[in-house]
This record gives structure tokens, C-alpha cells and sequence, in this order.
């Protein structure tokens, strides 16, 4: 799976022009609104670029020593995208303002990450599931399936242009509401793995990672043992 950095996406979209289903699909497994991994945590992957956060991944193991993730990070400067640490990601709606004169489209604020390790696999196939529609339900434009040997991983962008334009749909950044994506790892016509996550998008959607939770949890405890001392 060749599913290569899209500032080339034009070329990207290319080879994969055989393989991509330009109209929306159902998955009969069962694709939902709610994440599916096994962990969730740091991984050691760059995602197509320097400097994009890989401590928050939702990771599935394929066989023995392969590795599916996907993770959704801020574009550049933009806002931080936050998580519940389980899998579903809160990010700030509007358009990425970071190199406007540069681009063409109206990218978003956040990027989604995938990570594919094959390991030592043999005969698997892989596919990419992108839902590109923010309300309920899932309207999902794919990549592949195809194979992949060794490592491969990237950052993208629903807003890419060539996105648009090849697999026929208009996305809006400044729209509300939740987007999946899915990836997956089969053989013939087994599935032999998948990962999803969430992502959440509009303004005043944005938690506190578990850490502050916890922190937040800590202080309340604090204030009601104050009042308590002070009644």
C-alpha cells in the first residue's frame, strides 16, 4: 500500500485511481461510531512528517508482529486536537490558516495518522476507510486494499483538494460533528484485524486529557474537603 505523503496527492490519487471506491459503501463487519483497538497509547511512527505527535495512537497487532494505528493530530500550529484516552479525538473546526498562500483548498485544523506494519505477513491486504461526512452514520470513502511491505504510515487531511476531486465528495472544515476512520488488515476474505477511532469536531467539544481529569478529580476532592472543615 503505497499510500504515500499527499503533498504529491495528485500523483497519490493516481495510483491508487484502481483501487479506490469512488462512491460511498456500508461495511457489513460492522464499522461504528465507536472506537475499536486493543491499545491505546505511544507508538514510535512519524505519520509523513516531522514533528507530528505519535503518543496517542489506537493500535491493533495483525499475526504475530504486525501493527495497524491511527491517531488524529492539530495540522501544524493550530490547535491542539485532545483525546478521552480511549480512542475518540476532540478537534477545533475551521480552516488550517498555517501557509495559506500556499494552498489551494480548505484544509482542516486536524489531520488523521495511520500506521501500517506488516511485519513478516504474507498475502495481507490493507485498506483505508475515511469517513468524509460529519453526521450521524458513516459515509466512507476507501483506499485498497492493497499490500504493504514493511512500513507504511502518513498524515492526512480530508481537505486535500485531490481528495475531493477523486473520490467525489466536498468537505467542509467548518462543519460539526464526528468523523471515523477505519483500518483494516485481511486475507482472502477474512479480516484478520481493524482499528478505528473518532474524531469529534466543534467548538466547546474539546476535553481535558485523562491526566487533567484526574487532576481536576483531585482539586474537587480538595474544595469539598475545605468546605467541609469550614462548615
Amino acid at each position: 500500500m503505497t499510500l504515500s505523503p499527499v503533498k504529491t496527492a495528485v500523483k497519490t490519487l493516481q495510483s491508487f485511481a484502481a483501487l479506490a471506491l469512488l462512491s460511498s459503501i456500508s461495511l457489513t463487519a460492522g464499522a461504528t461510531q465507536t472506537p475499536v483497538f486493543q491499545t491505546f497509547g505511544p507508538l514510535a511512527a512519524t505519520f509523513g512528517g516531522s514533528g507530528i505527535p505519535a503518543g496517542a495512537v489506537a493500535q491493533t497487532t495483525v499475526g504475530n508482529n504486525g501493527v495497524l494505528g491511527l491517531t488524529a493530530t492539530q495540522r501544524f500550529s493550530n490547535p491542539t486536537v485532545t483525546n478521552n484516552g480511549a480512542g475518540r479525538f476532540f478537534a477545533p473546526n475551521g480552516i488550517d490558516q498555517t501557509n495559506a498562500t500556499s494552498i489551494a483548498g480548505q484544509y482542516a485544523r486536524w489531520n488523521v495518522g495511520f500506521y501500517i506494519d506488516n511485519g513478516n505477513q504474507t498475502g495481507n491486504l490493507y485498506q483505508l476507510f475515511m469517513d468524509v461526512d460529519p453526521t450521524a452514520g458513516e459515509n466512507f470513502k476507501s483506499f485498497g486494499p492493497q499490500t504493504v511491505s514493511g512500513v507504511s504510515q502518513d498524515s492526512w487531511n480530508l481537505g486535500f483538494d485531490s481528495f475531493e476531486s477523486a473520490l467525489g465528495y466536498a468537505f467542509n472544515p467548518a462543519a460539526n460533528g464526528e468523523y471515523t476512520f477505519l483500518l483494516t488488515a485481511s486475507k482472502g476474505a477474512a479480516e484478520l484485524a481493524r482499528t478505528s477511532i473518532v474524531v469529534q469536531v466543534g467548538s466547546g467539544l474539546t476535553v481535558p486529557e485523562p491526566g487533567s481529569l484526574a487532576l481536576m478529580a483531585l482539586g474537587l476532592l480538595g474544595l469539598a474537603g475545605l468546605r467541609r472543615k469550614n462548615s
